[in-house]
């Protein structure tokens, strides 16, 4: 019923969202100045049932009598899981059934490979936020173990993003970056403080994929992040896995869209604009 919040479209990033979703572009944004939702709004617009990820939004609308569930995810069973919830929210069981299918196959098809990588030809790899200065997601320590790689911040860590510095970061010395804005390469390439870093030596720095949401991130894609990130670190292991064709098998069986080699370059590249 809703668009994205004017936070998100400022970004220009979110560009799929809206081809495969076309219908958001005529939809009322429901966040305020402060990025709190507008209550009243949402009072108005009569909603069967809200989906929000903000616990203090859930005490919000509950308390105006707004049906509301609360999605909380931080890793791979959460994912799953709530995937199982949306399928009986939506009646959609066996869509979801499908879905969680893929998931453990493709799972188990990179995992497969990369068990037979060597400890010592395994690729330390840091997911980074270059402007925040911190690991946005724990769920990146998963996607990289199943890639075959070692995640570098792989640590015990009080909240879900994890912050750092270029300290830690020389220390952990990653041979492999992936960050999820190209100016981050930019940013990450010029800051002297990372010149003796091995993932800048080699400028094996790269830009993660954004299709319907961030790959690196929580959310449906993740699947293919794992095999993303298997075939960019690991070419040579996973040269039969064709991802092109597992990008277009994807999205039309799970988001009903049959997607053009352009857009699937356009979102492999992670530049897709508005």
């Amino acid at each position: 019923m809703n668009d994205l919040p004017e936070s998100f479209k400022k970004q220009g990033r979110w560009k799929y969202q809206y081809i495969f979703a076309p219908n958001l572009k005529n939809a009322d944004s429901i966040q305020i100045s402060t990025n709190q939702p507008s209550v009243e709004q949402i009072i108005g617009m009569n909603p069967d049932l809200c989906f929000t990820m903000d616990k203090s939004t859930v005490e919000l609308l509950e308390g105006s009598g707004i049906p509301v569930i609360y999605l909380s995810w931080v890793d791979d069973n959460d994912v799953k899981d709530l995937m199982t919830l949306l399928g009986e929210v939506y009646n959609k069981e066996e869509q979801a059934s499908e879905y969680l299918t893929y998931f453990d196959n493709t799972i188990h098809q990179i995992s497969t490979i990369a068990e037979t990588i060597p400890d010592n030809e395994r690729k330390k790899i840091l997911y980074l936020s270059y402007k925040s200065m911190s690991v946005p997601h724990k769920i990146a320590d998963w996607w990289i173990t199943k890639a075959g790689g070692i995640s570098v911040s792989n640590v015990s860590r009080p909240t879900e993003s994890l912050e750092t510095d270029p300290e830690q970061i020389n220390q952990w010395n990653p041979d492999v970056i992936i960050v999820s804005s190209e100016s981050d390469i930019t940013g990450i390439l010029d800051d002297i403080q990372f010149s003796e870093i091995t993932a800048v030596k080699n400028k094996a720095i790269y830009n993660g994929p954004f299709g319907a949401h961030i790959w690196a991130n929580r959310g449906i894609e993740l699947p293919l992040m794992v095999m993303w990130t298997a075939k960019t670190v690991y070419p040579d292991k996973f040269k039969e896995i064709d991802l092109e064709s597992e990008i277009s098998d994807f999205y039309e069986k799970f988001f009903g869209y049959k997607i053009t080699k352009d857009q699937i370059n356009e979102i492999l590249s992670g530049k897709a604009k508005i």
